[in-house]
């Protein structure tokens, strides 16, 4: 069965956690469609604008529409048939985790779980904090991280890891030496790298 997501963002706040769990789920061998728009109340689409990836529909097991318009957070919208927004890009990105085949992103392990939902909720204030409040965050996150891996929880890519990293490059704090050596190391990750490109 397809699940239909449909994600919208505005260009000058893209979501960069959703965007680097949908290329690292590509990249383990999940079956998604992503279809791009670009609304036509924006100025023309950059030349770098993303092509659409190519599949069948029917047998995706997500199927993405991605449109990029002038809105102020992220919506996600789960199936046609679906009632409500869910809003910000750490939520989209929970979501396309739970319905993929592969749980490695979102494992459901209560305490690595929580230790996720912990670093996106945080991820999330990122751009609301005052210098001193993002200080305090990222030297409370400084002092939880896995020194002994080269991911944020664990011994595998998580939400965290895409949450964290997309928050640091919005950020102009200096970052405590655990962080930087793990974003150091996180931006060699391939759907990182995809996204910087």
């Amino acid at each position: 069965m397809s699940h239909f997501v449909s994600v919208t963002a505005a260009p000058s706040s893209p979501p960069n956690t959703t965007l680097c769990a949908i290329e690292h789920l590509v990249n383990s061998g999940e079956s998604i469609v992503l279809k791009q728009y670009w609304s036509s109340t924006l100025t023309a689409p950059p030349s770098s604008f993303p092509t659409t990836s190519a599949g069948n529909t029917t047998k995706a097991n997500l199927v993405i529409t991605l449109i990029w318009s002038d809105v102020c957070e992220t919506q996600t919208v789960v199936n046609s048939a679906s009632s409500g927004k869910i809003i910000g890009d750490g939520n989209a990105a929970r979501l396309i985790a739970r319905l993929s085949s592969n749980n490695t992103l979102y494992p459901e392990n209560d305490s690595t779980t929580a230790k996720i939902d912990d670093v996106i909720d945080t991820a999330a204030l990122f751009p609301t904090f005052s210098s001193k409040e993002t200080k305090a965050a990222l030297k409370a996150l400084n002092q939880s991280i896995d020194k002994s891996t080269a991911f944020y929880c664990g011994n595998t890519t998580t939400l965290a890891d895409f949450a964290l990293w997309a928050a640091l490059i919005n950020t102009n704090a200096s970052l405590p030496s655990n962080i930087k050596a793990w974003k150091k190391s996180f931006d060699e990750n391939p759907a990182v790298k995809s996204l910087q490109q």
